[in-house]
Formats: structure tokens, sequence, C-alpha cells
């Protein structure tokens, strides 16, 4: 994360790291481009670095659940608004403006 060391961004992962005892470094803006040279921040800016930060593209993420819920027995149902959901007992019952869908959990 790149910014300026009083910025959200900065501070949240910076008390983020901290909190969660994740390994991180402080890099200064010259550090960053130093390190990374496809990157360039102004001097004025700093990084927080932790070396096992990744990147999670949530399309890929929905749809990886989607596959797992289907090879799993769940039917998949697109457009169909949720109007409510209980459930008890081991079943959930799901009302959608369609109908009424209930299942053993």
């Amino acid at each position: 994360m790149i910014g300026q060391p009083d910025g959200v961004v900065v501070t949240g992962a910076r008390t983020s790291a901290e909190t969660h005892k994740l390994r991180h470094e402080i890099l200064t803006g010259a550090d960053v481009r130093k390190r990374f040279p496809a990157l360039n921040p102004a001097d004025d800016m700093v990084a927080v670095w932790e070396p096992r930060a990744g990147v999670v593209f949530p399309e890929l993420c929905i749809q990886a659940h989607l596959t797992a819920a289907e090879r799993n027995g769940a039917t998949l149902r697109y457009n169909e608004p949720v109007v409510n959901w209980t459930a008890q007992g081991g079943w959930v019952q799901v009302q959608t403006q369609e109908g009424r869908y209930t299942r053993s959990i």
C-alpha cells in the first residue's frame, strides 16, 4: 500500500499489519523505486510492504464459490430476488418472487 504517511491507506495497512502481527516493512518512496522499479511514488510517500500480501479478484472468487456450490448439489437461480428466508432444525427455506424452496442443511 502506497500513499501519504498519515493517509487512510497507509495508516490502515500499518494498523492491520500490526494488529494481526503480520510481517511488514515501511518503505520510503526512494526504497520503493529502488526495490520495485515499475513503481514511481513521490518522495513524500511511503509504502507498507507485506511479503505475503496478494491480490484477490472478486469475480473469480464468486465464480469459484458458485462452481463449488453447484458441484455439491446446489441449484443456482439467477435474476430471482430473495424475498425472505428462514433456517430451522436442519432445514433452510428460501422465498423468492418465483416460489419457495426448502432444503436440508
